[in-house]
């Protein structure tokens, strides 16, 4: 499978779906992991700079799932369900 023009995170995982926060200070990452699993990432802006993504939050069968248990836990990202 192709995977030019798609985001890498280290390790070989992939971010499948990007999701930022309304001020822009936080973003959501969805991601393919080396083991073929999903999970989420949080990433924070410190003083204008994207920070390192924080460690995976739960290993997931597929992005779907993940992107739902990322928004059940993330108060900002679950607003956006409506």
């Amino acid at each position: 499978m192709a995977t030019r023009g798609i985001p890498r995170t280290g390790g070989g995982d992939v971010i499948v779906k990007q999701l930022e926060n309304d001020v822009g200070t936080e973003r959501v990452q969805i991601v393919r992991r080396d083991d073929g699993r999903y999970s989420y990432r949080r990433v924070w802006r410190y003083e204008g700079e994207w920070g390192k993504p924080r460690p995976d939050a739960g290993i997931y069968d597929d992005a779907v799932t993940a992107e739902t248990e990322a928004m059940v836990r993330i108060e900002w990202l679950g607003s956006r369900r409506q």
